[in-house]
């Protein structure tokens, strides 16, 4: 299927209600349960560093302790009559055992089985109501598989309060104004920035909260009144331009100074310079004070208000942007690695880019706008993020042993890189957005295998036997 794919259709099977009898949901909402807590329990086996755990715990506890696990998704509440795939489990596989290996290691009550006992913590609320992010994220993808209607068709239904970043893009109310969401900020009507707000976990914006959203849909209301946002695949209002208007193209460009900015639909997201709104004038193209002069398919000219004239010019590929490369993760859990213009997915392999109304495409997928630490995708009405890997220790999937095409053997645990011949030790970094070791990056990371460079040289690591 294709993993980069934010949306969870096709990563569920709805049951069948040909007969309207509570009991029979009930009986197959727990075999949908038990079913996916022992996929669950045959994947976490395939971890090295669970598998001990795992060999020595009681069975039937511990897949009871998995499916309380599961349905802290929905807060203990019942579990919904559905069958889940095994790879929207796999894609989170890296994540649960990362965030079940560090409770291992913290204190855990004496008599009690290690791996159980972790699992409870995981399933558990922080103080500040809270969870592991990474738990988070595999829960909030549970709760996107409630896809089931009357025809037994999956279709969108509205979720209860939606995150800001299912918020992002562009979007027209029903009280005829517009409103663009970018890195957690809104414009309305091209105005002035207002930062999306988090109260009692709901989404605020001037006194209005975001009650539902299908990720085509938003319904907000306020004391005595109501309003619905629905998104637009384009043409902003009150940022279109007139027939005689220069138009700036969507795409990716660099400036005379070096920034880079995405322009998609009219909005201009820098990578670190904010979100600006391209928009008409008095007939002319206009964006934070600078007008466009002329404007092609490959430059774009603009002059500011001092009298001072700044140029654009297009990336056309991967390569030439620079911001682009890192490893990155998307809701789902998959991790990509972007560097030397290629795209390689840890459990797929490269992606081919594309280049699609001027904008990078990847597997179906257009790049909207990145920033510092977050990719934007647009496919259709559906909305997807990547945010960057900062840290070593959300990988953990590089634990194991591995064998160097060089012929040297290693090992890696938490970080650290040891070979017996010749005894050796070293330390895995975050440098540049990529793994890095003595002056080698990693620029494709692979279940089995990982790619070094280091200036014209490279190196292959192959993962060996199961990694432990």
């Amino acid at each position: 299927r294709d993993l980069t794919q934010n949306s969870s259709v096709g990563q569920v099977s709805i049951a069948p209600t040909d007969v309207d009898d509570g009991t029979a949901r009930a009986r197959t909402a727990q075999e949908g349960l038990r079913s996916a807590a022992a996929t669950l329990i045959t994947l976490l086996s395939d971890e090295p560093q669970l598998r001990t755990f795992i060999k020595v715990a009681d069975h039937d506890a511990l897949e009871a302790e998995l499916r309380l696990f599961l349905k802290g998704a929905f807060d203990g509440g019942d579990w919904p009559p559905l069958q889940i795939q095994r790879s929207l489990l796999e894609s989170h596989l890296a994540d649960l055992a990362a965030a079940i290996c560090e409770r291992l290691q913290s204190p855990l009550p004496l008599g009690e089985d290690p791996l159980i006992a972790a699992l409870q913590r995981l399933r558990q609320r922080r103080p500040d109501g809270g969870r592991d992010p990474r738990v988070a994220r595999f829960y909030e993808a549970l709760v996107d598989l409630i896809f089931f209607a009357g025809d037994r068709k999956p279709t969108l239904r509205l979720k209860a309060r939606p995150s800001v970043q299912l918020l992002e893009g562009s979007w027209r109310s029903s009280d005829g104004s517009s409103a663009v969401v970018r890195g957690g900020v809104c414009r309305l009507n091209g105005g002035a920035p207002e930062q999306l707000r988090l109260e009692q976990g709901s989404v605020v914006l001037q006194g209005w909260t975001a009650d539902s959203t299908n990720g085509v849909s938003v319904k907000w209301t306020k004391p005595g009144a109501t309003m619905e946002w629905i998104r637009k695949d384009s043409d902003i209002s009150g940022t279109d331009l007139s027939d005689d208007a220069p138009k700036v193209p969507d795409g990716m460009w660099r400036d005379t100074s070096g920034l880079v900015c995405t322009v998609c639909d009219g909005v201009c997201t820098f990578v670190s310079n904010g979100v600006k709104v391209i928009k008409t004038e008095n007939g002319a193209t206009m964006m934070d004070g600078m007008k466009v002069t002329s404007a092609t398919d490959s430059v774009v000219k603009w002059v500011m208000t001092n009298g001072s004239k700044v140029e654009w010019r297009r990336l056309e590929s991967p390569e030439q942007v620079e911001p682009l490369v890192g490893t990155w993760r998307n809701g789902e859990g998959h991790i990509f690695t972007i560097a030397e213009g290629r795209c390689t997915v840890l459990h797929r392999g490269p992606f081919e880019w594309a280049v699609k109304k001027g904008l990078l495409n990847l597997n179906g997928w257009s790049l909207t706008g990145i920033t510092e630490k977050t990719i934007y995708w647009r496919n259709g009405a559906r909305r997807m993020e990547w945010q960057r890997i900062d840290s070593v220790f959300d990988l953990s999937f590089l634990n194991g042993a591995w064998e160097a095409s060089d012929g040297q053997c290693v090992h890696v645990l938490a970080g650290k890189v040891s070979s017996a011949s010749p005894p050796s030790t070293a330390h895995l970094s975050m440098q540049g957005g990529l793994v890095a070791m003595d002056g080698w990056r990693a620029v494709a990371l692979r279940q089995q295998s990982i790619a070094w460079r280091q200036g014209s040289a490279a190196l292959t690591w192959t993962r060996v036997g199961d990694g432990s």
